[in-house]
């Protein structure tokens, strides 16, 4: 849970933004009686009106409050969300991503998207313009006049289900725990996840590893909301309300906070913490005593809890009560044990030696199975206000340098109810891969990523924070190398020139739009990747992790005349300004490794093209989206194609000149296999190349 990507996948993490009450627009049909129901009326209350057009069944729910951040989190490639939006074709979602809306994700075989947009006060034109692109894309919608909503989705059943929750006054927010959740989260963008599809979500985002941790959260709590942070915060705050005792949240909701010192004495290189803190022992076992009772698991819960009796002289609850249980911690170690500490205000004497200890099991039942040592044999040790229990090789560690010394350690609050900190791993580790490549671009250049999740509780329920923190190593200092030379009549770098025992960088021509002057594209042996001026002046350098596919092509991506850079890498084409920054609405991934490319046309007035030659031996046409060119059928061969093919026209008419170690060989424009000999022969006299 280190990585911000995924916490916005599972329960919207990130930083809280103040805001300002939100009047509602357009939910209310304008010729309805102004009188409303309960559920209505929290809905005027709330800050995220939209709600009131989801469907009861959703399982995610985003809410976007039209501004710069909101725009960013739908078309940044460096964000979850995007893929999330499955079958929301990214060229409609950009035209929108400005306007102020509610996604929401229902289950129905996969996480469907159903997008309900504001469009109250929208001129006729502005909505003509939005339908038109989605019949263009290929995108069912329904536009409610009399609501001031249009609802788009690849489901048809999701634009039906939602008109018919406008239309019957009723919608997901009569659930309790969402309208409370919704009524007291500040104005802004923001997640809400319903605990009951979590074992959806976690199959769609997370993997396998994660599948056996379904079943708690689904427990957790009914809904939790998160608002969504401003650029460049690692910080965030949510709530989750909950009522009655069936929710595991139940006990945090009703928990005395305590202080979280674990700091200072588990050791620094721990990989994660889990922690409760509290004031009154005794408070905290009634209160997990009822949530087990509503669980239906209270004569296990009794059984563990008197078997204590053995090792300690009286029940596990008694006994920390007795002893006043201030704070218990289980730590996972890089060798794959966990260490268990019990702080006590009590003061007990300190023990040499461990001694065994026969408790275990009352200790996952009071805490959790996270709180289980694995160790066959378990002892424990007393070292000032600390009760140490795991194995012997475990205790070793206990004292050894704290956690306090690494600067990771301001990622704990001093007080709270419960913390989860994380030193981090790779996101390979804990997202599917449709959802790893996005956070390993937000963290692209990142050494270590650490994280911390607290719950403390509040007047409106339990507040959430996560926050995360970045460890980068110092930038590589390159080696100087003297300019590439670059291959006439291609943008593939011939050999270098290199310096003694240098590794080179690798060199593409480009144009400055701005002077006309033809300047340097070029990545580095570390793979960063920068841009030279004329005067062989650096202009920048930022981190990349992977080799580029021989190609970078100016385009004007958003058509006003200015000039970025397209290249690929992997199975990804980026896109890059001349600043240095990455087009924050694109990264395509066009599902498998390029070879070389890619070319870029413009075949169609409002659109791009790109040609990659696959590791395969393939050669695809897509659109600027990743989506197959219309009607293109692959050209595959099997002689090894050295390089990308041309585009020649022929009275009036296109076909693509592809290279091979044979010779040359002539396809129609919509790919497939060769022309015959005949037909080539008679195109070999009429050829007219056309400029790429």
């Amino acid at each position: 849970m280190n990585y911000r990507g995924l916490i916005l996948s599972l329960i919207g993490l990130v930083a809280v933004i103040t805001g300002i009450i939100f009047a509602v627009r357009g939910i209310r049909h304008k010729d309805d009686d102004p009188d409303v129901d309960g559920i209505e009326r929290t809905a005027l209350d709330s800050h995220f009106p939209l709600l009131t057009a989801v469907p009861s069944d959703a399982a995610v729910i985003l809410s976007f409050s039209g501004d710069r951040d909101a725009a960013a989190f739908l078309t940044d490639s460096a964000s979850v969300i995007p893929s999330l939006m499955s079958g929301m074709p990214r060229r409609f979602v950009r035209s929108v991503a400005s306007r102020k809306m509610a996604v929401s994700l229902h289950d129905a075989g996969q996480l469907t998207p159903l997008m309900i947009l504001d469009v109250e006060g929208a001129d006729s034109a502005a909505v003509a313009e939005i339908t038109h692109l989605a019949d263009t894309v290929g995108i069912k919608y329904n536009y409610l006049p009399g609501y001031g909503l249009l609802l788009a989705s690849p489901s048809e059943t999701l634009i039906g289900s939602s008109e018919r929750h406008v239309e019957g006054g009723f919608s997901v927010l009569e659930n309790r725990e969402l309208r409370s959740v919704a009524a007291t989260l500040p104005y802004g963008n923001a997640i809400f996840f319903s605990h009951a599809a979590a074992s959806r979500i976690i199959r769609t985002l997370l993997t396998k590893t994660y599948n056996p941790y379904a079943s708690f959260l689904s427990k957790a709590a009914v809904w939790t909301g998160f608002s969504l942070p401003g650029r460049g915060e690692q910080q965030l705050e949510g709530l989750s309300t909950t009522f009655g005792n069936s929710c595991f949240q139940s006990i945090l909701t009703g928990m005395t906070p305590g202080e979280f010192k674990f700091v200072d004495v588990v050791p620094a290189e721990a990989r994660s913490v889990v922690a409760f803190a509290t004031d009154r022992a005794a408070s905290y076992c009634t209160l997990r005593r009822k949530w087990v009772d509503a669980d239906g698991r209270l004569s296990s819960y009794k059984e563990a809890n008197s078997s204590a009796k053995k090792a300690l002289g009286m029940t596990a609850e008694q006994y920390l009560d007795e002893m006043d249980l201030k704070e218990a911690a289980s730590v996972l170690l890089p060798s794959g044990e966990r260490l268990v500490a019990l702080r006590y205000q009590k003061k007990l004497p300190d023990g040499k030696d461990p001694v065994e200890y026969r408790a275990g099991y009352a200790l996952s039942m009071l805490f959790g199975d996270l709180f289980r040592p694995q160790a066959d044999t378990l002892w424990s040790v007393i070292r000032g206000s600390w009760k140490w229990i795991g194995s012997r090789s475990a205790l070793l560690l206990a004292g050894e340098k704290a956690l306090r010394e690494s600067p990771d350690a301001a990622l704990i609050p001093e007080r709270g109810a419960f913390v989860l900190y994380n030193a981090g791993n790779a996101p390979s580790e804990v997202l599917s891969p449709d959802f790893a490549a996005p956070v390993r671009r937000q963290f692209l250049g990142a050494d270590r990523i650490a994280s911390s999740f607290a719950a403390t509780p509040s007047d409106e329920g339990v507040r959430y924070t996560v926050s995360y923190k970045e460890a980068r190593r110092p930038a590589a200092k390159a080696a100087p190398v003297r300019p590439a030379a670059v291959s006439e009549g291609g943008n593939v770098p011939s050999s270098p020139v290199l310096p003694e025992a240098a590794p080179a960088a690798v060199e593409y021509s480009v144009r400055n739009f701005k002077t006309g002057r033809m300047n340097t594209f070029f990545q580095n042996p570390d793979n960063a990747i920068g841009l030279r001026d004329e005067n062989g002046q650096v202009l920048w350098t930022v981190p990349f992790d992977r080799p580029l596919c021989g190609r970078v092509k100016e385009i004007d991506f958003y058509g006003n005349g200015k000039i970025q850079y397209l290249f690929a890498a992997g199975s990804r084409l980026y896109i890059i300004d001349r600043l240095g920054r990455f087009i924050p609405s694109f990264e395509t991934d066009l599902g498998k490794d390029i070879l070389l490319g890619p070319d870029l046309y413009g075949f169609t007035d409002d659109a791009y093209q790109v040609m990659v030659l696959h590791r395969d031996n393939t050669l695809s046409l897509y659109t600027l989206e990743g989506e197959r060119f219309p009607g293109w059928k692959d050209i595959t061969s099997k002689e090894a194609v050295p390089g990308l093919p041309e585009v020649v026209t022929v009275e009036d008419k296109m076909y693509w000149k592809v290279p091979y170690p044979s010779g040359e060989k002539y396809y129609d424009f919509e790919g497939g296999s060769p022309l015959s000999r005949r037909k080539a022969r008679k195109l070999l006299s009429k050829i007219v190349l056309k400029p790429a």
